[in-house]
């Protein structure tokens, strides 16, 4: 989200430029209903092993999301929108309730950045896969491995350890 508090100074979620890295992997592989739900997840289940690559792969793409977002911010800014402009601009775009005040030529111009940040996004989407994989996990296992971690203060705990 650094990209976004660059152009806003705060937090700012944007549907559909950025996700986050374990909808965007929860999203791509389109599981239906196999996603467990904590209560049934088995946190002694995940090895060490599994968390080191865990922890490998979420290194590599928090790097591949960072520079996907200089991407981005590079699009905005030789679009000659800023970048808090095409934030509004597509958010009045996706809310019905709001009147534009959006010129035809800001329209246009936040909708062709909008299909480069589309393509961009897809880009991330087979990378962060690619990345997963050759830290020898699946999309899968990486989702499961981070819904354990957000359900867990004791996996929590063994990941802080192999981390430090």
């Amino acid at each position: 989200m650094g990209f976004f508090r660059k152009i806003l100074g705060k937090p700012v979620v944007l549907a559909g430029c950025i996700m986050m890295v374990a909808l965007l992997v929860v999203s791509a592989t389109q599981i239906p209903n196999m996603s467990p739900s904590p209560q049934d997840m088995v946190v002694e289940d995940i090895s060490d092993e599994e968390l080191r690559s865990f922890a490998e792969a979420s290194a590599r793409i928090y790097s591949i999301q960072e520079d996907a977002e200089k991407q981005i911010l590079g699009i905005i800014e030789e679009s000659g929108l800023t970048g808090e402009r095409y934030i509004e601009i597509v958010m009045m775009e996706n809310d019905p309730e709001r009147e534009t005040d959006a010129t035809e030529e800001e329209l246009n111009t936040a909708l062709e950045i909008s299909q480069k940040v589309e393509t961009i996004d897809s880009q991330l989407h087979t990378t962060a896969i690619n990345a997963i994989e050759e830290e020898g996990l699946t999309a899968e296992s990486y989702q499961r491995i981070a819904m354990s971690l957000q359900a867990s203060p004791e996996l929590q705990d063994r990941y802080a350890e192999i981390l430090s």
